[in-house]
């Protein structure tokens, strides 16, 4: 992380990373003085559809999908815990998409930034690892609500009983 602030003689590192392991090496080694957690959460039903679209699963392995999605959130519980002297802030998915200025307004403060405009018309220069959407992207975010649609309301109940009805409750996915 060192090496790529001093590289582009940055003072913030912002980091897409899904890994829970890569925030911890980061807490524990990034020689930093301010570290902050943005995490971004999606609707654990279209989590499901996602994974099962992308990584070619059966509607059948839903189940081990929301027992993933689930663990995942038990995790950035557990770290947050540990280390409560970081800052974090969920983003729920869905508002990013339906109410993107808001939520870039509740980053910028989050974040002590003025502007997060650099950002989205890709004026900084920088250095881009990881998937590939990352270096065409845009910055037009779409909700995908497919799985409305493309799952059968039994692996919709079966996956709401597993994803433990208190974490869609949590994140106001489900009254």
């Amino acid at each position: 992380m060192q090496s790529a602030l001093s590289y582009n003689s940055s003072s913030i590192y912002i980091d897409g990373t899904k890994s829970i392991r890569r925030v911890q090496i980061f807490a524990r080694y990034a020689d930093v003085k301010v570290f902050k957690i943005i995490f971004l959460i999606r609707d654990g039903r279209a989590f499901c559809n996602s994974y099962r679209k992308n990584r070619n699963v059966s509607e059948s392995d839903m189940i081990r999908v929301a027992k993933e999605w689930n663990q995942y959130i038990h995790l950035v519980d557990e770290f947050h815990k540990r280390h409560e002297n970081i800052k974090m802030i969920n983003v729920r998915y869905e508002d990013l998409c339906n109410n993107k200025n808001e939520v870039f307004d509740k980053m910028k403060e989050f974040l002590n930034l003025d502007s997060l405009s650099e950002f989205e018309t890709d004026k900084l220069p920088s250095h881009i690892l990881g998937n590939r959407m990352r270096k065409n992207f845009n910055f037009d975010i779409q909700e995908d609500n497919s799985w409305e649609s493309e799952l059968s309301s039994q692996t919709v109940s079966k996956i709401e009983v597993i994803m433990l009805r208190n974490l869609l409750l949590r994140y106001n996915y489900i009254n």
